[in-house]
C-alpha cells in the first residue's frame, strides 16, 4: 500500500515538473524532477523504470536549455535501465511454448 501511495506521488510530482518545463519555469521543472528522481530511486531503485520515467523528463529539460553533458548522462542511465530490464527478462527461446 504504502509503495503505490509513494509511486503515485512520484508521477504526480512528475507530471508537475513536466507541466512547469511547458510553461517554461525551467528552474521549478528541474527541483521537481531531481526531487521525484531521489524519490524513484529510493522507493524503486537506482535503475528501476519508475527512475526512468522521471529521468526522460529530466533528459528533455537538459536538452531544451542545452546542457548537453547532463542530457547525455541521462540518457545513457535511461539505455542502462532499459539493458537492466531486458536482462531480466527471459530470453524468446527459452519461454515454454503452449
Amino acid at each position: 500500500m504504502y509503495r503505490l501511495l509513494h509511486q503515485r506521488v512520484i508521477e504526480s510530482r512528475t507530471e508537475s515538473a513536466g507541466f512547469a518545463f511547458r510553461c517554461g519555469d525551467y528552474a521549478e521543472s528541474e527541483r521537481l524532477y531531481t526531487h521525484a528522481l531521489l524519490q524513484a530511486e529510493d522507493c524503486d531503485g537506482f535503475y528501476s523504470p519508475l527512475a526512468g520515467s522521471v529521468l526522460l523528463g529530466l533528459h528533455d529539460l537538459y536538452e531544451a536549455q542545452g546542457r548537453e553533458q547532463e542530457a547525455e548522462r541521462a540518457w545513457e542511465r535511461i539505455r542502462m535501465i532499459l539493458l537492466w530490464g531486458l536482462l531480466a527478462q527471459p530470453s524468446i527461446n527459452q519461454c515454454e511454448k503452449s
